[in-house]
């Protein structure tokens, strides 16, 4: 019985181990060794704490697509593609009055002058570019074009909206000058 306690133990966490030494030691030692319970759990939360980023205003991180009083909420970066007659429609880093709604919602409502545009995980984080062609044919459409992923907005990072420069020439035979 006393082995199969032992291996319990093994298995359990510190903080878990502690708890069960609290249980079966008596009420006048319980004290000091809650105290320690106390700075054993400190120790753990100082050194497992995750250093957040700066909290910065929605409005500093978020675009938003106004009309007809309806708002719709996209990350920076999202707006791949906003041609000059739809640029009254989006509010950067400023007011929007409207209410919130969702994508569904706001595109049921504007799919004559937006749609979406679905982008891989590493376009997202700049480490794949969309193809040149693809961005020519997203501007041929004459729509604001929302990068999504899974389904939600997502902000993709202007390096992977630049074209991609050859690094040198070729004649028509593939020879290199």
């Amino acid at each position: 019985m006393l082995a199969r306690g032992i291996d319990k133990m093994k298995m359990m966490g510190k903080f878990d181990q502690i708890a069960l030494v609290l249980m079966f030691v008596p009420f006048a030692q319980s004290a000091e060794i809650s105290k320690h319970v106390v700075e054993e759990q400190q120790k753990v939360v100082k050194s497992s704490t995750v250093k957040l980023r700066p909290k910065v205003p929605i409005h500093m991180r978020m675009d938003f697509l106004s009309d007809r009083n309806l708002l719709l909420m996209v990350p920076k970066g999202a707006l791949i593609v906003v041609p000059k007659e739809f640029e009254s429609k989006i509010v950067r880093g400023g007011k929007a009055d409207g209410s919130m709604v969702s994508m569904k919602h706001f595109l049921a409502s504007n799919s004559s002058w937006v749609e979406t545009y679905e982008v891989h995980f590493e376009q997202m984080m700049g480490k794949r570019k969309i193809l040149q062609e693809e961005l020519e044919r997203l501007v041929l459409l004459n729509k604001v074009i929302i990068a999504i992923n899974g389904g939600r907005p997502a902000g993709v990072k202007p390096v992977a909206l630049e074209p991609e420069i050859e690094l040198f020439s070729q004649n028509q035979k593939g020879e290199t000058p």
